[in-house]
C-alpha cells in the first residue's frame, strides 16, 4: 500500500500545477454544467485506474475496489489542495496514517 500511494504523495511537490489544472477544472464543472460530463468522466477514469490497483496492492479487501477508489481519490485530492494551500501541512505524516487505513481494508484470515 505505501508504494502505490507513493505516487500522488510525490506528485504534489513534483507537478502542483498538475492539481492546479484539476482544481480549475473542476470548479468549471461546478459552474458551467456543459463541463460537468468530461470532469465526470475524468473522475471515473481515476477512480477506475486506482481500482484496477487494489486487488494488486492490497490483495482481497474487505470493500469493494471502486469504493476504496472513491475514497483514496477524494483523500488524493484533498491532502494535495490542503498542501498547496498551506505549505505547513505534514503531508508524510498525513500519507503516514491514509496507509494504515488503506492496509486495514485487507481481509484478514479468520
Amino acid at each position: 500500500a505505501a508504494v502505490a500511494l507513493n505516487e500522488p504523495r510525490e506528485r504534489v511537490s513534483r507537478d502542483p500545477e498538475w492539481y492546479r489544472l484539476r482544481y480549475e477544472l473542476f470548479a468549471l464543472a461546478l459552474h458551467h454544467p456543459a463541463l460537468a460530463p468530461e470532469v465526470r468522466a475524468l473522475l471515473a477514469g481515476g477512480r477506475a485506474g486506482i481500482a484496477a490497483l487494489v486487488p494488486v496492492a492490497l490483495g482481497e479487501t474487505r470493500e469493494p475496489p471502486d469504493a476504496i477508489a472513491a475514497v483514496l481519490l477524494a483523500c488524493f485530492d484533498g491532502l494535495a489542495l490542503q498542501k498547496l494551500l498551506d505549505p505547513e501541512l505534514d503531508l508524510e505524516a498525513a500519507y503516514r496514517v491514509l496507509t494504515g487505513m488503506v492496509e486495514g481494508l485487507t481481509r484478514r484470515p479468520s
